[in-house]
C-alpha cells in the first residue's frame, strides 16, 4: 500500500475494526499518525455507525463483578473483559461513541474504551441530601455524547422520596458531568418521580430517557427526556395504544429510535418504535409477540438490534438469554450462546478509536 495516494489508504483503513488498527499503528510513523488523527477517528467512527459494523455487546453480569463481550455479528461467544472497575459489581450506566461509563457499589464512576483499554476517572460528585427524613432514594445516571460542544457528559440523579407536615414530598438533584472541564455542576431539578426498575437514561437523538409519573401514585407514565446539549427537560408524545389497559410500560432503544414496550397480561408483548423523534404520528408497532410456552406476559424482553439480513430482531428474554423473532414468520428461535453470564444487563457499543483525553487525559490501567 506505500505506492497509494493517503486518501485510499486513509479510506481503506477506516472501514476496518479497531483490532486491527491498533496493530498497524505500529506499522509506520504516517500511519500511527493518520490513525490516532481526529478526522480519522471521526470517519472510523461514522462509518461503523452508518452500516452498523463493528458492534458489540456489553454483557454486564447482575450476580458476579465481571463484564463480557459479544460480537453482534457472530454471537459466537461471550468474551470476559478486564475493566478498570473491579470492587463489586460493575455497572454499564450508558455507552455513546464506543465509550462506557461504568459504575460500581463505591460510587466510584468512569468513562472506558473497551477497545483502546484507555480510562478516565470521574471526580467524586457533589451529594446534598434534604433536610427532612426520606424513606427510600433512588439514584439512577445516564451517558451521552453533547454534539453541539463535542463533549461527553454523565448525568448523575438522585430522588429523595419522604412525608414532610403537608403529606408526601419528593425532591431531586441532578448534576451534570462534563468531560471536557473535567468536573461537576448543578442543573435544574427534574419534576418528575422515575418509575423504579430503570437505572440508567437511555440514549437517543442526543437525550437521555426515563419511564416517570407525575405524581406518587398511580397515575399512568409518561417518558421524560434530558437534552443533553441544552441541558433541560421535556416530555415525549406516546403511541395511540390500541389498549392503553397494559400491565407496565418500559423503554427501548433500536438502532437509534425509541422504543416502548407495551405487556398485556392476557395477550403478550407490543413493541412501538418512533421513527421520526418527537413526533407522535411516527410511532409505530414493530411487533406483537403472543403469550406462549416460550414467551409469557410476565417475562422481560428487551429488542436489542436488527439481524445482518434484517428479517430477524434479537432480543434478551428474561435477563439471561437471547431469542430471535422473526419478523415474517412471527416464530421465536432460541440463541445458545456459550460463555454467557448467568444473568445480566445487555449495552451495545460500537467499537471505536474514540479517546478520552479531554478533562485531564487518559490512563491505560493507571488512574490519572
Amino acid at each position: 500500500m506505500a505506492d497509494l495516494p493517503s486518501e485510499i489508504v486513509a479510506d481503506i483503513l477506516s472501514r476496518l475494526p479497531v483490532k486491527p488498527l491498533l496493530c498497524f499503528r505500529s506499522v509506520s510513523k504516517p500511519w500511527c499518525a493518520l490513525i490516532d488523527s481526529p478526522d480519522f477517528i471521526k470517519t472510523h467512527l461514522s462509518r461503523s455507525i452508518q452500516t452498523q459494523t463493528n458492534l458489540s455487546l456489553i454483557l454486564s453480569d447482575t450476580i458476579e463483578p465481571r463484564l463480557h463481550s459479544l460480537c453482534l455479528d457472530s454471537l459466537d461467544r461471550a468474551i470476559e473483559l478486564n475493566p478498570p472497575l473491579r470492587k463489586n459489581r460493575t455497572q454499564v450506566w450508558g455507552s455513546s461513541n464506543g465509550l462506557l461509563c461504568l459504575a460500581n457499589a463505591a460510587h466510584d464512576v468512569v468513562l472506558w474504551n473497551p477497545w483502546t483499554k484507555k480510562y478516565h476517572k470521574l471526580p467524586v460528585s457533589p451529594v446534598e441530601n434534604p433536610s427532612y427524613v426520606y424513606n427510600y432514594k433512588t439514584l439512577v445516571y445516564g451517558f451521552g455524547y453533547d454534539s453541539v460542544f463535542d463533549d461527553y457528559k454523565v448525568v448523575k440523579i438522585m430522588q429523595f422520596h419522604g412525608v414532610k407536615p403537608e403529606g408526601a414530598c419528593m425532591d431531586s438533584e441532578v448534576y451534570v458531568f462534563s468531560l471536557k472541564s473535567n468536573s461537576w455542576r448543578t442543573v435544574s431539578n427534574l419534576p418528575f418521580s422515575l418509575a423504579l426498575g430503570q437505572d440508567h437514561g437511555l440514549l437517543a437523538s442526543g437525550a437521555l430517557h426515563w419511564d416517570a409519573i407525575v405524581g406518587e401514585g398511580d397515575e399512568p407514565s409518561i417518558i421524560v427526556a434530558f437534552d443533553i446539549a441544552r441541558e433541560g427537560y421535556y416530555l415525549l408524545p406516546q403511541p395511540e395504544y390500541e389498549d392503553p389497559n397494559f400491565g407496565f410500560l418500559s423503554l427501548g432503544v433500536l438502532e437509534g429510535c425509541l422504543c416502548v414496550l407495551c405487556s398485556y397480561s392476557e395477550v403478550g408483548v407490543d413493541i412501538w418504535a418512533m421513527k421520526e423523534y418527537g413526533i407522535k404520528e411516527s410511532w409505530a408497532k414493530l411487533i406483537s409477540i403472543k403469550n406462549s410456552i416460550s414467551v409469557r406476559f410476565f417475562d422481560e424482553l428487551r429488542p436489542i438490534a436488527y439481524s445482518k439480513c434484517g428479517g430477524k430482531l434479537l432480543i434478551q428474554h428474561d435477563a439471561h438469554k437471547f431469542i430471535l423473532y422473526d419478523l415474517e414468520s412471527k416464530l421465536i428461535e432460541k440463541v445458545g450462546i456459550p460463555g454467557l453470564p448467568e444473568e445480566f444487563e445487555v449495552m451495545p457499543c460500537s467499537g471505536s478509536l474514540v479517546p478520552l483525553g479531554s478533562g485531564g487525559g487518559a490512563s491505560d490501567g493507571k488512574k490519572q
